[in-house]
């Protein structure tokens, strides 16, 4: 289960914001991606999104590691 938090995180305050696209946007751009973005934690291991899938998320990972895998023929990873 996604655990959103109940406080939103500022653009102006996030700590990749200076590697991700996030960089090249506007202060107008950033307020409103800023009031709209909200932190999400995933557990370890937890599923973020399933090949094939539709997705309207755009995402930084500001902590800890994403492993991304892709399953070939037959289980393998």
């Amino acid at each position: 289960m996604i655990d959103y938090e109940s406080m939103m995180m500022s653009c102006n305050t996030c700590v990749v914001r200076s590697l991700a696209i996030c960089s090249v946007l506007t202060p107008d751009e950033l307020n409103a991606l800023s009031r709209v973005g909200r932190t999400v934690k995933l557990s370890k291991g937890q599923i973020f999104a399933w090949e094939g899938d539709e997705s309207l998320t755009v995402a930084n990972i500001v902590e800890g590691i994403f492993k991304l895998t892709s399953c070939l023929g037959g289980g393998r990873e």
